[in-house]
Order: structure tokens, then sequence, then C-alpha cells
């Protein structure tokens, strides 16, 4: 249509949508709503915290009772067995014995997500896309977004891509208290060396306060799904600037071609195994403690333990039993293992800050 003389210009309204005859360039994508980590039942209890009670023919308790919270699908488990009566209890001295694996995604009930489903109008300029199942890219932020499609359309490692818009993909992050969500710019489907090897989410930054907000729930989502494997291996890339875009997806397909690290609960899995080996029946307890017993580990943080053994009359030479464990599964599962031997009392009653720690946010692992 054509605006009379005098009239502002008619508003151009583009339609964005799949291509049929570009199936082939299809980007399916998890729709993730939160995380759950599965945790063991099997209980350890740290008896100097168990109340004492005493019990007699004329003093027997008239309700039992314990309690120990696990996540399982995101609610309690409550596990039944001997307690004590009215207010006291042992659930203080019960703790999850051994950790569950690693964190994984709930999905939505409308993933996954696709390309596919891609149908929307827009006034927004838009540039026609070519190595994209969706005909257009919308120029929303002005040439910010042209200038990552022009990478994209001409870098070796690109098999397809798609700007996230009016996709669907929301990466969820904590702020304020409360669960927000972010849409990042680009979904991209790299491969090296003649294979596919998998998808990038690539986002584009340059001024924004919660940066490091949103990169954390980034990989958060990014490692959840690969844990979870059915959508294949995903990355995730940040750029300040489209020049650097052609760096990301260099290093992003190495990543994806790169054989997977093996999960650090797999390392963790060894040193119980062998440290059990090592000291049999003297063997009390093995304390996982630190980022990883929080749940707040960046990707390569190490393995804080604990041997809890119970006694020691040589302190060097348990040092260096248990570094020898810890050495040989840091070599051979690729987690740097960092572990040290305690005997139970100094466990119990030390004021030392890091058996302190400990004892308020560790978890008995072995």
């Amino acid at each position: 249509m054509t605006a009379a003389p005098g009239e502002p210009a008619a508003l151009k309204i583009h339609h964005v949508h799949a291509r049929s005859d570009q199936d082939a360039l299809e980007i399916r994508f998890p729709r993730v709503e939160r995380y759950v980590r599965r945790t063991s039942t099997n209980v350890a209890v740290t008896w100097h915290r168990v109340p004492v009670r005493q019990l007699g023919p004329q003093r027997i308790p008239d309700e039992t009772h314990s309690k120990i919270s696990a996540i399982e699908d995101g609610s309690l488990l409550p596990l039944p067995g001997p307690g004590v009566a009215g207010k006291e209890s042992i659930a203080p001295a019960l703790s999850p014995r051994g950790i569950g694996g690693a964190e994984i995604p709930r999905y939505g009930r409308r993933s996954p997500g696709s390309t596919r489903d891609v149908n929307f109008w827009t006034s927004h300029e838009v540039r026609e896309a070519v190595r994209s199942h969706v005909n257009y890219i919308v120029l929303d932020t002005g040439p910010w977004e042209h200038s990552d499609a022009y990478h994209l359309e001409r870098d070796p490692h690109v098999v397809a891509f798609a700007q996230n818009w009016e996709h669907g993909l929301a990466i969820p992050y904590l702020h304020g208290g409360q669960t927000c969500h972010y849409l990042p710019d680009f979904l991209v489907r790299l491969h090296r060396d003649g294979r596919e090897v998998g998808t990038l989410i690539l986002e584009g930054k340059c001024h924004d306060g919660l940066r490091g907000v949103k990169t954390a729930a980034a990989r958060r989502l990014v490692a959840a799904v690969n844990a979870e494997g059915s959508y294949g291996r995903w990355a995730y890339r940040m750029v300040t600037a489209a020049s650097f875009v052609p760096a990301s997806l260099e290093s992003a397909a190495r990543e994806l071609a790169a054989p997977a690290r093996v999960d650090w609960h797999v390392a963790l899995e060894r040193f119980v195994e062998a440290t059990r080996l090592e000291y049999g029946p003297r063997l009390r307890h093995i304390v996982l403690y630190g980022s990883r017993a929080r749940g707040d580990a960046e990707e390569d943080a190490d393995l804080d333990l604990l041997v809890v053994l119970d006694r020691i009359a040589d302190v060097r030479r348990e040092y260096d039993r248990v570094a020898a464990i810890a050495s040989r599964v840091t070599r051979s599962h690729d987690h740097l293992v960092s572990a040290l031997p305690v005997a139970i009392a100094e466990f119990v009653t030390s004021r030392r800050p890091v058996l302190i720690a400990a004892r308020r946010e560790g978890l008995i692992v072995g």
C-alpha cells in the first residue's frame, strides 16, 4: 500500500515463519521449567547428634518418628523408623549417605521446542536468512543481530542457525528472590571435521548488569541438559562484540567435538570405593564439603573431602595414604580431588574452620 502525499508511510508487516523446503535446518531445543537432583535414600547417622533419652519399663515413648528430607522430583521424602517421643527427634542426626547424580532438568509440557513452530508477524525491520529454517531474522536492536547473522551465514562451523525470537527458549534464573527468564539471541547447530557435534546457545551482550547472573544460569541449563542427554550436546557462549563470533563458534565446536568430561560424581564414587578398600573398618565417614556439597560449584571446582577415621596415630602416614588415593582418582578422572584425614574425635569437637564448615554443610558420601 502506498501512502498518499503528506501522509505517513504505511507500516510494513513481515511474516516470519519456518520454511518447509528447509526442514533439514530445523533446530530442536529444550524448554526447561526447573531442575532436580536425585538424592540417595541410604541414611547415615551422626550419633553424637542424637539426643539422649532414658528408657525403661515405666518410661516408654508413646510415639516414634524420624524424618529426612530428600529431594526427589521436587518433593520431600519421609523415611519412617525408630525415633523418640514428643519434640525430640533424631532427624538432625540423619543425612543422606551418598550423593545423587548430576542435576537434571524438568522439561515443560510444550517441550521440545522447534523452529518448525515459528509463525508470527512483525513490524520490525527484517533480513532474509539463508542457513536458517526460519525465513527472516528480526532486527530488534539495530545492527547487533545483523552483524551476528553475517558471521553465522559464513562461518564454516555452522550447519544451521535460528534467531531465538518468538521461539520459546527461555533460561530461568533467580534475581531478587524471584524466578526470572531471559531469552538468548541465537541457536546454532555446529559441525567439526565433517560431523555435527552439537548446538550452541549464542548470546550477544555489551552492557548488562546481570550478565554474570545470566551466564551462570545458561551454563547451569547447558550442564543439566547435557547430563540428561536426550537433546544431544550443548554449549554456551556470550560475546560482547560481533567480531568475537567466529572465535566463539570455533571454541564451541572444539568443545562439543571433544569427548565428554567424566561426571564428577563418578570421580567421587571411585574415591569412596578406593578409600573403603584402603581402610576397611577403620573408616567412619567420608564427608564432601565446600561448593560441591553446597551446590554452588563452578564446572571445574575440585572435590573437597574429609576422610574420617576411628583414630590417627601417625598423621603424616595417613596424609600420604589419603593423598595417594586422591592423586590416582585425579589423574584417571580429570577432576581435582583434595582430601584430608581426620580422627572422629577431632571431627566432632574441633573448632578448626574447615571442620566447622564440614560439620555444618557437609554431606556424608561414604
